[in-house]
């Protein structure tokens, strides 16, 4: 077992230093390894942004038993004041002891009930040996911090209407520092409390429910009692004049919050439901009762995640889960998944946490996973199996990238995990957790789970302990199935071949490629579906074939009694596995004379779909054919989910075909793909889900002089029509459609607009809707936002506005723009913070699907050693999407 450990790390570490040499070298901030004194178990910290993993095992040998209480002061709106009393156990004396704290500004600090004067220099407070003894030790540290406006940290903002002022943390991963000074690191668990002042109209939110409430003259001041042990990334703290909605749940008390400005958009009804039917689910499945005092969910604006699993207070973004009034049936899904994927955390994160952050992605992928079952658990909420498969697609994209990595991968320092943690980290980790499910068994897997849960419960641990507990449960070979699906990246793909005699099905063999640079084939369990077509024309079900297979080709087992020559096979039927699909030439020639309408399940055209924009982004289809499949299917697909679904690749095709150098047939295929819109649009019933999606289409299809027109009749229309027109978000990207091709009267749209839509949410659409009007001049206040480091613009407004900048042929723009940013490049790195660039970097690096821009971004790669490697991640993976753009181009015909 040991040596099998060994083994692993060593694979681990390879892979990573391969990749690093590969994607981008080292961080410029990364975190060198800290020298080792003369003592090899001693470690001297270096001055630098991150805590190195080096260090961080370090630390965790030489502390223990750590308690902190904060005293907070909220009262100030320029900055706030803390007092940090940490209490903790010395198990090794003789190095200094380094508390992480990141631009603060340090009134006095105690040792044991000595003052004491640190060295201190923006990163962290070191505290010399000599203060401290064997045993139980005391630091208290009165301190001030700005608050922070990028969300990370704690984070302030004031509403532009009422002036009311909200606050919320976001810890993960390294940003509890930007808070208090802390042992900000996974594997020290903390006990806490809080003392909180604030102004007498806020409520006041923590990891616990308040004891006692006390009236100051000019303030409340809140008293917390003591958590379970946590890692500082999950313990929280979130004031302001919310509104408040309690539940009377018997196992849990439940309370959502929301800022007053938007509590009439709320549904805290259905917040409440999807909360209970959770716990239901988890608490069955983890067979360990919720453990922890309270559960508050909170709606917090300008969020950059979708939501963050503090214990007991969970944060999730406003902009997705709180702006629409009137959400869709897919919206409400999406919520409830992601209320699911926080809550299954509370266990599998908080109960039992990571030993350090390359164990983030079995945190997320998991939680996913369990998401994903609990809203098959709970199917009146919607199709899980349908948004599971759209999920997984995110994962194929990117593992396709030329910055795909393993699943699990080194991490050196905080700094690194927005780089590692992405659609491999959520999507394949879940699908390939998913497949693990499959491969032992649901039940099996249960039981693993609940047991490793049971065993680990407020402790950290590594992958092994958890593929430890599978195998001891499940009796599977864990080490060959960690090698294959975790430490080697790539997507495999599969392909039927079958031969037919006399009408009848003789062979079936499953074959299996891998691409040459990840040359890895995998063992997986998977479902072939067999097809054949009826009188109709319809293609119906005829058999399912499990199989796990390996190596290059496996035999499928057939029946004793041979079954009839298919028509169509599915290799992947109900997507077991993680792998993509080529048809064989029978079944594609089949496909092409169904179209979509030969498929009754919505689950088989959401698959065809996919296997399309994939053939697209392989190259094995042109983009004109894709979107001419578009055109002729769409009014085939009767799901709802399906056109939802739909919309993602059918903008990209829009906005790449119009990018490319013009021809007959690219004009033809967005002509087509307005008009089909347009049509689709038109003969759905006024109040459908069909047309508030095909509205959706509309929006961003809609490029000729005579629909733009229809287009602004449409939203200038008083009263507007019922349904799709009501919707606010799609209102606001119509508006964006018409700015973008410069209509008349677009400004007078947007005033018009914000005086109907007063949200931040709608204030920042309408940010972008005056930025991607074709004009220089709408541009170049977001550039030089983007190249002034002291810009007052924030993070938010920047995303909502690069997010959708240059579209389409405006990439020609960006061209011009590109060599001022590219040049601007290594300050940006060195400027902004992390959580800037993870959000931002792949949105303003310029491209313009031409051979020259392709140039531009493969010379700039080149000073890889420059940037930050969030930069570099993006330069790589825009560099690879921009010459795609310009393959794409070649395989497009003239006319």
């Amino acid at each position: 077992m040991l040596n099998l450990r060994i083994r692993s790390i060593a694979s681990t570490a390879a892979i990573a230093l391969a990749l690093c040499a590969g994607l981008s070298g080292c961080d410029k901030e990364t975190a060198s390894d800290d020298n080792h004194t003369a003592s090899s178990d001693s470690v001297i910290r270096e001055q630098q942004r991150y805590l190195s993993e080096n260090y961080a095992a370090f630390r965790k040998r030489q502390i223990d038993n750590i308690v902190y209480h904060f005293a907070i002061d909220l009262t100030e709106r320029e900055q706030f004041h803390g007092i940090a009393t940490i209490d903790f156990d010395l198990i090794k004396q003789g190095d200094d002891v380094s508390l992480d704290f990141y631009a603060g500004e340090i009134n006095t600090i105690t040792v044991n009930g000595t003052p004491l004067a640190s060295t201190y220099e923006k990163w962290f407070i070191n505290l010399p040996a000599a203060n401290f003894k064997l045993g139980r030790n005391t630091v208290v540290v009165d301190y001030r911090r700005p608050y922070v406006t990028d969300g990370a940290g704690l984070n302030q903002y004031q509403d532009p209407e009422s002036g009311n002022y909200y606050l919320y943390t976001q810890f993960e991963p390294y940003e509890a520092n930007k808070f208090a000074p802390v042992f900000d690191q996974p594997n020290l668990k903390a006990e806490t409390s809080f003392t909180v002042t604030a102004p007498k109209d806020w409520s006041v939110i923590t990891t616990t429910r308040e004891t006692k409430i006390e009236n100051l003259p000019e303030a409340r001041r809140w008293h917390f009692p003591t958590s379970a042990k946590l890692p500082t990334y999950v313990f929280s703290l979130h004031a302001g004049p919310y509104a408040v909605w309690e539940d009377d749940y018997p196992l849990v008390p439940l309370r959502l919050f929301a800022r007053r400005e938007i509590a009439n958009q709320i549904d805290p009804t259905y917040w409440f439901q999807v909360t209970r039917d959770s716990f239901a689910f988890f608490n069955a499945y983890y067979d360990f009762p919720y453990p922890f005092q309270k559960y508050d969910q909170l709606i917090v604006p300008n969020f950059n995640f979708g939501a963050m699993e503090n214990v007991g207070a969970v944060t999730f973004s406003e902009e997705r889960f709180g702006s629409d009034a009137d959400p869709s049936p897919q919206d409400k899904f999406r919520l409830a998944s992601v209320i699911a994927h926080e809550m299954a955390h509370m266990w599998f994160g908080n109960v039992v946490t990571m030993n350090w952050w390359n164990g983030l992605w079995l945190n997320e992928s998991f939680a996913t996973l369990m998401a994903n079952k609990a809203m098959e658990a709970n199917p009146q909420y919607g199709d899980a199996a349908l948004a599971f498969l759209s999920f997984k697609n995110r994962g194929y994209y990117a593992d396709q990238l030329v910055t795909t990595h393993p699943i699990d991968m080194a991490v050196s320092h905080p700094g690194e995990v927005f780089g590692l943690i992405d659609e491999i980290s959520y999507a394949k980790g879940a699908a390939v957790l998913k497949q693990l499910s499959h491969l032992a068994g649901n039940e099996k897997f249960r039981e693993a789970i609940a047991y490793y849960i049971a065993k680990n419960q407020y402790s950290n641990t590594q992958l092994t302990d958890f593929t430890g507990a599978i195998a001891e449960k499940t009796g599977l070979d864990m080490s060959t199935w960690t090698v294959q699906w975790l430490y080697t990246p790539g997507v495999n793909t599969i392909e039927a071949s079958f031969e037919c005699e006399g009408g009848k099905l003789v062979s079936l063999n499953l074959l299996q490629t891998a691409p040459p640079q990840w040359p890895q084939l995998r063992t997986q369990k998977v479902q072939l579906g067999l097809f054949n077509t009826q009188a109709s024309g319809t293609l119906k079900l005829s058999q399912t074939l499990p199989v796990v297979y390996e190596g290059a080709s496996t035999p499928v087992d057939l029946a004793a009694e041979p079954a009839g020559c298919p028509d169509f096979v599915y290799p992947n039927y109900e997507e077991w596995g993680y792998v993509k699909l080529a048809l064989d030439e029978i079944s594609m020639a089949t496909l092409m004379q169904t179209g979509i309408g030969g498929f009754s399940d919505e689950h088989m055209r959401s698959a065809i779909w996919q296997i399309l924009g994939d053939m697209v982004n392989s190259l094995r289809l042109p983009l004109t054919d894709y979107v001419n499949f578009i055109v002729a299917n769409l009014p085939a697909e009767t799901s709802v989910d399906n056109l939802t679904f739909l919309m993602e690749p059918a903008t990209h095709a829009f906005n790449d075909l119009e990018a490319m150098p013009p021809s007959d047939a690219s004009r033809a295929a967005l002509a087509a793909l307005e008009t089909v819109a347009w049509s689709q649009f038109n003969t759905a019933p006024e109040d459908s889900l069909r047309r508030r999606a095909l509205f959706e289409l509309v929006t961003v299809t809609t490029h000729t002089s005579e629909r733009l027109d229809a287009l602004k009749n449409l939203i200038a229309a008083r009263p507007p029509a019922r349904g799709a027109l009501t919707v606010q978000w799609l209102r606001w990207q119509a508006i964006q459609q018409l700015s973008r091709y410069d209509v008349k009267g677009y400004q007078a749209l947007i005033d018009t607009e914000l005086e109907r839509d007063t949200s931040e949410t709608g204030r920042q659409a309408s940010l972008l809707a005056r930025a991607i009007a074709p004009t220089k001049s709408a541009k170049k206040p977001w550039v030089d936002a983007l190249l002034d480091p002291d810009s007052a613009v924030t993070l938010s407004e920047m995303r909502a506005v690069w997010e959708n900048l240059y579209p389409g042929k405006q990439r020609a723009m960006l061209a011009e723009t590109g060599p001022d940013i590219l040049a601007a490049l290594p300050a940006i790195s060195e400027q902004r913070e992390a959580i800037f660039l993870s959000k931002l970097a792949e949105k303003f690096i310029p491209v313009g699907c031409r051979s020259s821009s392709v140039n531009a971004l493969e010379n700039a790669i080149q000073n890889k050693s420059e940037y930050a490697p969030a930069v570099v991640r993006a330069l790589r993976i825009r560099h690879q999407e921009d010459a795609r753009c310009v393959a794409k181009t070649a395989l497009v015909p003239a006319a």
